[in-house]
């Protein structure tokens, strides 16, 4: 959870507004967030959890770019966006292993 909470923050440095907003944790929490809901111990989860963090980093930046507090929810589209991604993956797999 901590290196998916570094990615966010790392991905987001270059972009952020100011380094108030790191501190006050604007960019790390939602990242958080994603991996606590996402992450499991398999190379898989990792990934689907790093991709829900780099989004939810975007949707904040593009939220504090609009004037728009953002609280949660690039924590909540971003999980649900990948969530979406793994359902769609998951039916070719299951098939894939059957023939």
């Amino acid at each position: 959870c901590g290196n998916l909470c570094h990615i966010g923050c790392t991905a987001s440095y270059p972009y952020c507004h100011s380094a108030g907003s790191l501190n006050a944790g604007l960019m790390g929490y939602n990242g958080v967030l994603c991996a606590i809901a996402l992450g499991d111990k398999s190379w898989k989860g990792f990934l689907w959890a790093s991709c829900a963090v780099l989004l939810s980093v975007i949707f904040q930046m593009v939220g504090m770019n609009w004037g728009i507090i953002t609280l949660t929810a690039p924590f909540v589209l971003s999980v649900w966006l990948v969530m979406g991604l793994q359902k769609i993956e998951e039916p070719r797999n299951r098939y894939a292993d059957m023939g």
